[in-house]
């Protein structure tokens, strides 16, 4: 097999600081000529490694072949390397577990600061109206879709009945829907609204809507 398509394990060692980037491939050389151009151009998708890069100079980092493994037993291989490498050198790989670096890890709220500045940012944004086209979709789409079972309907009831809305909730729906212009209501839809409605009574104590034959 040519050395250029050999599948294995391979680091990129900075020979400075000692520290490592543990990786697999198919093709080791040509995913080694692509994670140096890609530093050289300043746009490898590992911040920590391409910072390195930009301290040290290329001049201090090794690209190496390890180890010419079987194409299906490149990840098994791939963690024994980094977890050897990471505990006696470092690594700049993200992540304890190469197959999914996000495995293990608590994702941490978003800041007021960051929830605030996001909002801000989509204030008074204007979303262009649907298309004709693109509301027959979806139409179409939902139409397709097998009705909801009495059994599913149920737990939907059960799960919300009994919900006290806040003074407050009230009055921001309140605020939300002033104004807006709704489509003629069937004759169907309205029979339908009237028949919950009898279904239901306001508790006088806890202000709680109540089927009747709660």
């Amino acid at each position: 097999m040519a050395e250029s398509v050999r599948p294995g394990i391979y680091q990129i060692h900075n020979r400075f600081t000692g520290m490592r980037y543990v990786g697999q491939s198919g093709r080791v050389r040509r995913r080694l000529a692509t994670h140096r151009l890609k530093l050289t151009r300043g746009a490898h998708g590992n911040d920590h490694l391409q910072a390195s890069w930009n301290r040290h100079g290329p001049e201090v980092f090794a690209f190496e072949f390890l180890a010419v493994i079987e194409p299906g037993l490149l990840t098994v291989f791939e963690q024994r390397a980094f977890d050897v490498m990471h505990h006696k050198y470092g690594c700049y790989n993200h992540g304890p577990f190469l197959d999914n670096a996000m495995r293990g890890k608590k994702l941490l709220p978003f800041p007021e600061e960051r929830r605030q500045n996001m909002g801000a940012a989509h204030t008074g944004i204007k979303r262009l109206p649907f298309s004709v086209e693109w509301r027959r979709n979806m139409s179409a789409a939902q139409k397709r879709r097998a009705p909801a079972s009495a059994e599913t309907r149920r737990k939907i009831g059960n799960a919300h009945r009994g919900k006290m809305v806040s003074e407050e909730t009230r009055r921001k729906l309140s605020e939300a829907g002033r104004g807006r212009k709704h489509g003629p209501c069937s004759e169907e839809r309205r029979g339908k609204l009237r028949k919950a409605s009898r279904l239901r009574h306001r508790d006088s104590i806890t202000g709680r809507y109540l089927h009747r034959d709660s």
